[in-house]
């Protein structure tokens, strides 16, 4: 615990009673010194509104970051493909086209399997379609939490909607 005299000073390790030097007062000694029980202050609207704004933007970037938001439904599997893999398989399905391959093979699940490089292409494009609305979204709703102005609006704010809707292929 620290202590504080009536000038709101912090009082040292090593107090002084009667001409005598205390070294480690107790409780009691600090009171007989004249200092008192300092009590952090309360955070003020502005720190909570602070505070609050700073705990609903890791929700949506946590929530940004789920399955609620990047997956998609390939043959009835729920995969993701990141944007570092996104860019890998779409140069992938480029150099197919240029050396007029049919297919490509894409990870689905634990396993490859062959894909037409046309639907390859057009299901990639869609996914970064999708994965650019979706980010878009996610940082509109952290601009609308910047804005709020009480910390009530803040945490009653929905960021789960205005997503796009989750996109589902079938390769046959």
């Amino acid at each position: 615990m620290k202590w504080i005299d009536q000038n709101g000073n912090f009082a040292p390790d090593v107090i002084e009673i009667d001409g005598r030097q205390i070294f480690n007062p107790t409780e009691e000694l600090y009171r007989q010194a004249g200092y008192m029980p300092y009590v952090e202050p309360l955070p003020t609207e502005a720190e909570c509104l602070e505070c609050a704004k700073e705990a609903k933007i890791r929700e949506i970037e946590k929530y940004d970051r789920s399955d609620a938001v990047n997956s998609l439904k390939v043959n009835g599997v729920t995969i993701w493909y990141d944007q570092e893999k996104r860019l890998i398989y779409m140069a992938s399905v480029d150099a197919a086209i240029e050396r007029s391959l049919p297919t490509i093979k894409l990870p689905l699940g634990d396993r490859l399997i062959p894909v037409p490089v046309a639907d390859a292409k057009q299901m990639l494009s869609a996914l970064q379609l999708y994965a650019v609305a979706a980010f878009n979204n996610t940082e509109r709703h952290k601009k609308a939490v910047m804005a709020l102005e009480t910390e009530a609006a803040v945490k009653a704010y929905d960021y789960r909607t205005g997503y796009p809707e989750k996109i589902s292929f079938t390769i046959e």
